[in-house]
């Protein structure tokens, strides 16, 4: 860093002190200028400040908290006009740096870092003999497990080397690439049979991804979805596989020499030699060579957007008739009877057929031993889980938790996703009850989403490129979207939740949490369950209320087969959400959240489904098409959001984050136009010691504040490969460069960097903001806000 920039920061933090007193902060920036030997660099023009009267400062718990977290965030030395997250997040990027081992520090993790400690904290006060809830004892039963490193040590790489042999029944030892040792023995399962198994009974896809979700032609009925390969390094990590750069070499290097490591770990003490260590490095080549394959004939992410191609239901004779070599009738023998299946990608199965057809049967079965043993060594001993963080590491600079309470908190709270809940319920009634999350914060959230709401009425209403009869569908699927707010019913009555896993159950095998399970027993149970439930669900109705995820979570979701939104307790504190706090904070963070997944129902994937949550067709040819102008301009602009410091060419996926963007973009619209209705005619609130301030800038400020975040560059760049989500540098100048109504408030002439001349936009920018009247009735796969 710069000396000048150092002492940037440094009249920054002065700055913070001002108020104590202005005698000592001029005669400290004197020394300071002295002592550097530099010129202080001159300052950007000061936002125009509003003349408040006294009574009106706002010295609410909120209010305090909320000019304490804008002041400890704002680089006032950097111009607003020039780069706006530097200006609104640049001190708090010099004053939160990133831990040892992490590969990130953002506003969103410090809250989850939050809520973790807190969960420690009522786990740890729980006892069994107070909890008269089966839920919450089954809870702490598997928290105190995962916390029993001990006992974890203590039973080796046992549990790992049974759950092989289970599964596998002795077919294929990872030994084995011999060609002339390729024939099946008559004891092996079926490949097919295996492929399905690992799923509903070890949770893990691998060649194929099944699913179960509403059919998306039918909304109403649950479907199983086969879709393309699961690989290793995770979620649309093609290029990890197929790219050649030096960066993705090294991670593919890695990935072999940790094969090569987990079988010396879990094999070496019954083998020993040259010849088996030459085993071990044809084990590692096939694995990665077939990973390539597969990953070559997966579809990118970009070619996954339009989701009336992912749509393709069949028969089983058709789904047979992709190709011969992988027996479907075998692989759905684990499912219930199906008549039907959606087939996500169907030139990705015929593909698969030919692939599998040229190569050897030891191989994919190692593959898939080798997927199994992956996936599980996180819950073995640290000699083993180390390899596994080894890997993490080289990948996305992300080591292991420091503390192990946060790895089982997040074990047990689960992930936003229908089917990976864990036992995130019996999380979210510990956190909601301890955190007094009540009615109130419901009522005040759920009267935002009405003022978002009636705010995209607005912007509709005055758009001039979308037909009349597009309109009305719109204001239909707006008025059908379903909206849950900090946590489901659900809460109240866990044990029918989790009836699977107290006792036995109909229709659940080998589900059962017995009081001397291991933590590795559990986590095979907990993936059982979760995956038979879904089986079970097939052809069953589809909730479209369903929650889809712990209350705990520290996110937002749009899900469009169920047309809902959801804002989880967990992202409902500050500094994101305070009832306490002025509203320019309050809209200007959590509102711009609310209409960011209000925007998703409309972004590129989300117009395709209707206000039910079909696939339907309900925009006019003529507004569907001035739509795809307008989306093309945000893909242009992403697309130019460069970082040089990561390598040449490497720029945010315009394309990948399409939606994220115009959602970002629509958002912040939406939330400015409640925010100025639900204002309109009342005295504004000031916050204190930042009376410098307009309320319209620290609407801005705050929407910025959420973003803030610090990363490495391998955190950065596997971002960039495979999320949908654009970092939050871009999040916060791409969506403020196309809105009118930021360069107002921060006076920032046109051409400028945040004031560009050529603006995006999907809606309009709200002309005026009259309070609408419009009667709104409020009664997967999902859309998520941010990157996990």
């Amino acid at each position: 860093m710069s000396a000048e920039r150092k002492l940037s920061y440094l009249y920054a933090i002065v700055g913070l002190v001002s108020i104590l007193a202005a005698s000592f902060l001029i005669a400290l920036i004197v020394v300071l200028v002295d002592q550097n030997g530099h010129v202080r660099p001159p300052a950007p023009p000061p936002p125009t400040p509003s003349p408040h009267a006294p009574a009106n400062y706002c010295y609410t718990y909120g209010c305090k908290k909320a000019a304490q977290n804008l002041r400890f965030s704002i680089n006032t030395q950097a111009d607003p006009c020039q780069d706006f997250y530097e200006y609104a997040c640049g001190l708090w990027s010099h004053l939160n740096p990133i831990e040892e081992g992490t590969g990130r520090r953002t506003s969103f993790t410090v809250l989850v870092d939050q809520n973790s400690a807190d969960l420690k904290q009522f786990l740890s006060e729980l006892s069994n003999e107070r909890t008269s809830n089966r839920s919450i004892r089954l809870l702490k039963q598997v928290y105190d497990a995962c916390m029993n490193e001990d006992a974890i040590e203590n039973v080796g790489s046992k549990p790992m080397l049974d759950l092989v042999e289970q599964a596998f029944n002795n077919t294929f030892q990872l030994k084995v690439f011999n060609e002339d040792e390729d024939s099946q023995s008559d004891n092996a399962v079926p490949l097919e049979y295996l492929v399905a198994k690992l799923w509903i009974k070890y949770g893990i896809s691998t060649i194929v991804s099944p699913y179960v979700t509403a059919d998306e032609r039918n909304a109403t009925t649950n479907i199983l979805v086969l879709d393309q390969a699961s690989l290793t390094l995770g979620s649309k990590s093609e290029d990890y596989y197929l790219k050649n750069d030096t960066f993705y070499q090294t991670i593919r290097s890695a990935y072999a020499e940790t094969v090569k490591k987990v079988l010396r770990a879990l094999y070496g003490s019954e083998q020993s030699g040259n010849s088996i260590s030459d085993e071990r490095d044809k084990a590692a080549k096939g694995i990665l060579d077939f990973e390539i394959s597969l990953a070559s004939i997966n579809k990118p992410a970009e070619k996954r957007r339009d989701p009336t191609k992912m749509y393709n239901k069949m028969t089983i004779e058709q789904l047979q008739e992709t190709g011969s070599k992988f027996n479907w009738t075998n692989f759905l023998k684990l499912f219930k009877p199906v008549e039907h299946v959606n087939v996500a990608e169907p030139e990705y199965f015929q593909k698969l057929n030919s692939l599998l057809d040229e190569t050897p049967n030891a191989t994919v079965y190692t593959y898939l031993r080798w997927r199994l043993i992956l996936n599980r060594l996180p819950f073995l001993a640290r000699r083993y889980s180390d390899l596994y963080y080894e890997l993490a590491k080289k990948l996305r600079d992300q080591d292991r938790e420091k503390e192990r309470s946060k790895f089982c908190v997040e074990y047990v709270t689960g992930e936003p996703d229908d089917g990976r809940e864990f036992l995130g319920f019996a999380t979210g009634k510990v956190f909601v009850d301890k955190k007094n999350f009540n009615s109130d914060s419901k009522v005040n959230v759920e009267k935002m989403v009405t003022e978002l709401k009636n705010a995209f009425m607005l912007l509709l209403n005055q758009s001039t490129w979308m037909d009349e009869t597009t309109k009305e569908k719109a204001k239909e699927k707006i008025n059908q979207m379903i909206s849950s707010i900090g946590y489901p019913d659900e809460l109240h009555d866990l044990d029918a939740i989790y009836k699977p896993l107290l006792d036995q159950d109909e229709g659940y095998n080998d589900t059962e949490i017995k009081e001397n399970d291991s933590f590795f027993e559990m986590n095979t149970k907990l993936l059982t369950w979760l995956h038979q439930r879904q089986n079970n669900q097939i052809g069953e109705p589809f909730d479209r209320h369903s929650f889809g995820g712990s209350p705990v979570i520290v996110n937002a979701w749009y899900a469009p087969s169920k047309n809902s939104i959801v804002f989880p307790a967990g992202i409902l504190q500050p500094p994101f959400y305070d009832r306490s706090s002025p509203a320019a904070v309050n809209f200007g963070s959590i509102g711009s959240v609310i209409g960011h997944e209000i925007t998703h129902g409309f972004d590129d994937q989300g117009a395709e489904y209707d206000s039910i949550g079909n696939l339907n067709k309900w925009w006019t040819n003529s507004s569907k098409e001035k739509f795809d102008e307008r989306v093309k301009c945000f893909v242009d602009q992403y697309s130019r959001f460069c970082y040089p410091e990561l390598g040449e060419g490497v720029c945010v996926k315009g394309e990948s984050t399409k939606g994220e963007n115009i959602a970002d973009n629509g958002g912040i619209k939406q939330s400015f136009a409640a925010y100025k209705a639900f204002t309109a005619g009342k005295p504004q609130e000031v916050l204190p010691t930042l009376e410098q301030f307009t309320m319209d800038q620290i609407f801005f400020l705050s929407f910025a504040n959420f973003w803030c975040g610090n990363f490495r560059n391998k955190y950065l760049q596997n971002m960039i490969d495979t999320n949908e989500h654009a970092p939050g540098r871009n999040r916060v100048i791409g969506t403020l460069q196309n809105f009118d109504e930021f360069a107002k408030a921060f006076n920032c002439p046109v051409g400028s960097v945040m004031n560009p001349e050529k603006k995006c936009a999907v809606c309009v920018t709200i002309r005026t903001f009259e309070r609408a009247t419009f009667s709104l009735a409020f009664k997967t796969n999902k859309v998520l806000l941010m990157y996990a």
